[in-house]
């Protein structure tokens, strides 16, 4: 229904309102009348007018600022506006009325018809405008239809555009992009927001969050070369209903046929690239485990490096390969795709002989096996539950008759179905299988070659490989390299030529080429020459080869050093035997004859000094007499040294320190060697004590000198040198006698004539000299060597003629805190006299007689007896006091020590004297007095007698301490 014409009518004076209204009452149009500008403002919120006539003259807001605020208003910026005056009627004005957004201007006076004329025309433009409207906006409705259904065939153009670019796109895999088109569906319809979509391939599928199985669809099937290959649907949530098309449109149904090819398409191209991804990938796969096999020489990395290798490469879900225990004893395994618990629980029944059905399966038809469903079929593998979806496919890893092991995969069903991936798979186990008995082939023969070059290294034999033709070598063995001094990388630069000495290669070449034909393999005592020019000899034991066509000659060296040496020391040794056994022989025919020699002696000299003390000094006969002395003191030495060199004297030693036994006759040896001779001492600060006799290692040390002192007769240099040295167990092995341990060393050196090796080898043989006859004896060395012997030590002597002479002795080093008489007491003045009682027990009379003579001539009471039974009855019976005990050692029936033991169980206070000149083992052992006894050697004149006698009675002489010097006063 059309609305009347609105025309508003603006003035302050109502007489001017009357006065337009009956003007314009005429029209056919409402009028609005209002006396303000406000006023018409406000009209203008509840009424739409066609034209406004406003005065220009009005008080608060005048004409131009009402017309200025209706255009500023959207609603009302279009009216018309005329402006009414009396006054302004100038252009100035004027000009400012059209300004303000006037269209006309009248000027009071005005003609009605004028003013209706002006109005009339603009209400039938405002009718026109109105009618001009209605058209547009009819047109805008029709517009808005058009486009809406214009958008709906866009948003179809849009969806089928989308799905059309994701069937062109390339896409991760089927079900990626299956994923993404559900989602698009939707929008091609007319209704998206309440619209739903689902997609069915095979058993996968995909559907939009709001899927709802409602009434409401249409469907189109998936077809691949004439095979339903799924379905595609689309619904809505709600009922709608379109134009007499039902809820959906004919293009809809177009739309949705449309997506189902496009669909099938994407599938279709999706096959074809994931199959031709996995034939690239099968490709890849081969190419990477053909390099494995060629590059890879450890089973262990073989097996896991072609499963990463079918994951990785080949696409299957997971791969696991598990080897026979083999010649390892150990099965081994590997997987990918697989957790590692997993695989291990299916190695558990694996180890103990129970195969998996897959296994079973592949062994019973010798090649490949395939099974569809893991999950269903394979209930107790450990790995059934990974195989979801996929099947199993598994063949055996072998080569000719042998079976290493399994290979399993799993795989899509379709690809396991597919006979090629078959013959693949199976290739690639016969590659595996080949690969695999490559390797045992090659670790045997590595085994092989350990051992024979184990053998080679460790042979105690040096090895050397020659060619026959030129000598020269091209394998050696360690000990050869050691042997001769070049490094492994050395030994194959030289050849026989530069083994052996110049001079000799003439005669090595003949023994190489009769070993090369065979006539004999061992040549022995070869002299071989080392890098640094030092020979050694060897035995050669060679055997000719033949290797690839060539001919070799294979030498096994032994040095024979040790042999030769061990030769020579024998013979060493067994001269050091015979001379020990000689001078045995000599102590053994001493010992016998030095008892009553030694007791002769005693008669001899003792009655001599007795005839001496009562002749006149003037008597004639006194000279002879000491002429019979002098002859037996020489005869009392002889006897001496003979027991000393045989090792059948008694020693009473005590804890020394060698440095300060050759300081007390420093001065004595120089008085011997003479002033040509220079005397030096090289002494160790810190020497370490022995035990020892010192009067016996006096008379070492002297004799030593006195046998430098010849050795040198134009002078020379004596040295005397101490050392603590310790022996170890090489040198004990290299020197009869000796042992290892902690020793003082003592060398007495001179730049003398020297010594050839004969008279080396005798200068401790008794009696032996290179002295003119009547120069010497031939006992001083040999008594050296006794003395050192019995004393548990050791001496060598080194010389050679015109270098002088060493002697070295060794006597065993105390460890440990020691008592030592640093300094020897000096003697003092004695008295000989006594009163005490003596009992003497002597079996010999003529030695009796002569000691209790001596003795009584002293004053002191003697009871004597021939033998042990007289003794214990003559101290049984005899009623005074028996101070002292003198008693000869060896006796008939009694020796004198079971004689002493007796006599101390009567008398415990009694003291005792031990007299001999040899004794047996019953006062000593090994030669050394025992403990706490006093000892009193023979041959003894009665004087030397009576100081021993007066010394033990008076306690300057104790039990067990030195017998020092010879009692013969001379």
């Amino acid at each position: 229904m059309e609305q009347r014409q609105k025309i508003l009518i603006v003035d302050d004076r109502r007489e001017n309102l009357v006065a337009l209204r009956r003007v314009l009452s005429r029209l056919d149009a409402d009028l609005i009348e209002a006396t303000s500008g406000n006023q018409a403002l406000a009209a203008t919120l509840d009424h739409d007018f066609a034209v406004a006539i406003l005065d220009v003259m009005m008080p608060e807001m005048n004409g131009y600022e009402l017309a200025e605020h209706l255009r500023r208003d959207q609603k009302t910026r279009t009216i018309p506006i005329i402006f009414v005056t009396a006054f302004c009627a100038d252009e100035r004005h004027m000009f400012d009325g059209y300004a303000a957004g006037g269209i006309d201007y009248i000027v009071k006076p005005y003609t009605a018809e004028v003013l209706l004329c002006k109005v009339n025309l603009f209400l039938e433009l405002d009718g026109y405008r109105q009618e001009l409207q209605r058209h547009r906006d009819r047109l805008d409705d029709l517009v808005r239809e058009r486009t809406a259904e214009l958008s709906a065939r866009v948003n179809e153009i849009r969806c089928l555009y989308a799905i059309s670019n994701l069937v062109a796109a390339p896409c991760r895999s089927i079900q990626k992009a299956l994923e993404q088109a559900v989602a698009l569906i939707p929008q091609g319809w007319r209704y998206p927001e309440i619209a739903w979509a689902r997609i069915i391939v095979g058993a996968d599928e995909f559907s939009t969050a709001n899927f709802q199985d409602t009434p409401w669809k249409q469907r189109a099937d998936i077809v691949l070369h004439s095979d339903r290959a799924g379905l595609v649907e689309v619904g809505y949530l709600e009922e709608r209903s379109g134009p007499h098309e039902g809820p959906f449109s004919e293009e809809e149904r177009s739309l949705l046929d449309d997506i189902a090819r496009q669909l099938g398409v994407l599938i279709e191209r999706e096959r074809i690239r994931t199959r031709e991804r996995h034939l690239n990938a099968v490709l890849r796969s081969i190419r990477d485990i053909n390099q494995l096999i060629v590059h890879e020489k450890r089973p262990s990395a073989l097996i896991q490096g072609a499963c990463d290798s079918l994951v990785a490469s080949r696409g299957f879900s997971g791969a696991w390969i598990v080897l026979n225990a083999g010649s390892t004893g150990e099965m081994q395994g590997a997987c990918a795709g697989f957790e590692k618990r997993l695989f291990e629980a299916l190695l558990e029944p694996l180890r103990t002989g129970k195969m998996p059905l897959c296994c079973r399966l592949s062994w019973n038809a010798g090649g490949l096996a395939v099974v569809d469903s893991p999950r269903n079929d394979c209930r107790g593998c450990p790995l059934a539950q990974v195989y979801t979806g996929n099947a199993a496919m598994n063949v055996p890893l072998q080569y000719d008759d042998l079976v290493f092991g399994y290979l399993g995969v799993s795989v899509s069903k379709a690809f396991a179905a597919d006979p090629e991936e078959a013959f693949l798979l199976s290739e690639t186990a016969v590659d595996l299988g080949f690969a695999l008995h490559t390797m045992e082939v090659e670790a045997a023969r590595q085994r092989s070659e350990r051992f024979l070059q184990t053998i080679f290294q460790t042979t105690s034999d040096g090895l050397l490989l020659a060619e026959a033709e030129s000598g020269r070598f091209v394998m050696a063995n360690s000990m050869i390299c050691k042997m001769l001094g070049y490094r492994d990388e050395e030994i194959t630069t030289i050849g026989v030529a530069d083994i052996h000495p110049p001079e000799l290669l003439d005669q090595v070449r003949s023994q190489f080429e009769k070993q090369l034909s065979g006539q004999f393999t061992l040549a022995e005592d070869i002299p071989v020459a080392r890098k640094d020019g030092s020979v050694f000899p060897a035995d050669i034991n060679a055997a000719p080869l033949e290797l690839e066509g060539r001919r070799y000659l294979l030498g096994a060296f032994r040095d024979v050093t040790r042999r030769k040496m061990a030769a020579e020391e024998c013979q060493q040794l067994q001269n050091q035997l015979l001379q020990a056994q000689k001078l045995e022989a000599i102590g053994r025919l001493t010992g016998g004859i030095a008892h009553d020699f030694n007791n002769l002696l005693t008669t001899m000299l003792g009655n001599a000094e007795l005839a001496l003390a009562e002749m006149d000094i003037n008597d004639g006969l006194r000279e002879m007499i000491q002429e019979v002395m002098g002859a037996g003191e020489r005869a009392a030495s002889l006897i001496r040294q003979m027991l000393a060199f045989s090792r059948k004297q008694v020693l009473q030693p005590e804890v020394i320190y060698l440095n300060h036994v050759i300081g007390e006759i420093d001065k004595m040896i120089r008085r011997i060697i003479g002033e040509d001779i220079e005397l030096k001492a090289i002494l160790d600060p810190d020497l370490g004590p022995v035990e020892a006799d010192v009067g016996q290692i006096e008379q070492v040390i002297m004799n030593l000198a006195v046998n430098a002192r010849d050795a040198m007769p134009r002078g020379g240099m004596l040295t005397i040198e101490t050392l603590n040295v310790d022996l170890d167990e090489v040198y004990a092995g290299m020197h009869v006698g000796s042992t290892p341990g902690p020793y003082v060393m003592m060398a007495v050196n001179d730049t003398g004539i020297g010594m050839t090796a004969e008279v080396r080898d005798q200068i401790f043989d008794p009696f032996f000299t290179t002295k003119e006859k009547g120069k010497g004896t031939g006992l001083g060395l040999s008594t050296v060597y006794g003395i050192v012997k019995q004393s548990n030590g050791l001496i060598w002597v080194y010389s050679e003629p015109g270098k002088g002479t060493a002697f070295k002795i060794y006597l065993p080093r105390i460890i440990g805190t020691v008592d030592s008489k640093e300094e020897r007491s000096k003697p003092v003045k004695e008295t000989l006299d006594g009163d005490e009682t003596v009992l003497l027990v002597e079996d010999e009379d003529m030695v009796r007689n002569l000691a209790i003579k001596g003795l009584t001539m002293y004053g002191y009471q003697v009871l004597g007896a021939a033998d042990g039974p007289a003794a214990l009855r003559i101290c049984q019976e005899h009623e005074g006091a028996i101070h002292l005990l003198i008693t000869d050692v060896v006796m008939p029936g009694m020796g004198g020590k079971v004689l002493a033991d007796r006599i101390k169980l009567l008398r415990p206070e009694v003291k005792v004297i031990f007299m001999s000149g040899y004794t047996d083992n019953t006062i000593v052992h090994h030669g050394v007095l025992d403990k706490g006894l006093v000892f009193l050697e023979k041959p003894f004149t009665p004087v030397g007698l009576a100081r021993k006698v007066r010394q033990v009675l008076d306690g300057s002489v104790k039990g067990g301490e030195g017998q020092g010097k010879p009692l013969l006063d001379v």
